[in-house]
């Protein structure tokens, strides 16, 4: 590789290093502010960077909020993904940790539901918002129906469920999930999350093992 290559190289990880520190501190911000309180400002001084760095990368306050919920839906179906190795789907219970953790956005942070509440708000009076979260919606439901249909073809999943609707399903599930967590109400344990979803896609675990990994 050339030396001009090497910067050039360089250069371009240092800038996505920089765009994530800003999506990573957006989030927080706004979480904690909402949309309308949230600033330009906090969100530079939060990831430690100039304001001008904010709008080298995002044209408008905006675009960035439209990018943090993108960011977090991709890392969440990259993770979905493993649903669809093959040590996967030869357990069932794995497969429903998973698809809990996909649904439930894989953690207990108080930060998401906040933002997720404010992206539906925020949808309600913005078209770019809006379209925003119906495309996130559309590549979700894509998402988790590869998913249930890997899960199907390895006759994990009940073959009389219809995959569209139970995707349909389990999204609204997830969404109330999330929301109720958001509420200050205590959520649901991965193993009863599981369970449930168990219930839904014709999964027989009488007993179900704590998720992988966990002690």
């Amino acid at each position: 590789m050339r030396t001009s290559e090497r910067g050039i190289t360089k250069h371009a990880v240092r800038r996505q290093a920089t765009r994530m520190k800003l999506l990573d501190a957006a989030f927080l911000v706004f979480a904690a502010q909402g949309y309308p309180g949230a600033t330009v400002d906090a969100i530079a001084e939060t990831a430690g960077v100039s304001k001008g760095a904010v709008y080298f990368h995002f044209p408008s306050k905006e675009d960035v909020f439209v990018a943090v919920l993108w960011e977090r839906v991709r890392e969440e179906e990259r993770r979905l993904r493993d649903v669809l190795d093959g040590q996967m789907l030869r357990s069932p219970e794995r497969l429903l940790y998973r698809l809990a953790a996909f649904l439930d956005f894989g953690d207990q942070s108080t930060a998401w539901p906040a933002l997720l509440v404010e992206f539906w708000s925020q949808a309600a009076r913005s078209e770019r918002v809006r379209a925003a979260v119906t495309a996130v919606t559309q590549f979700r439901r894509r998402a988790l129906f590869a998913a249930l249909g890997m899960a199907a073809d390895a006759n994990l999943i009940h073959p009389a469920i219809r995959l569209d609707h139970c995707a349909d399903v389990l999204l609204t599930f997830g969404d109330g999930l999330v929301a109720q967590r958001g509420a200050g109400q205590l959520g649901s344990s991965p193993e009863s999350l599981a369970s449930v979803l168990g219930s839904i896609l014709g999964i027989d675990v009488r007993q179900l093992p704590g998720p992988p990994g966990r002690p």
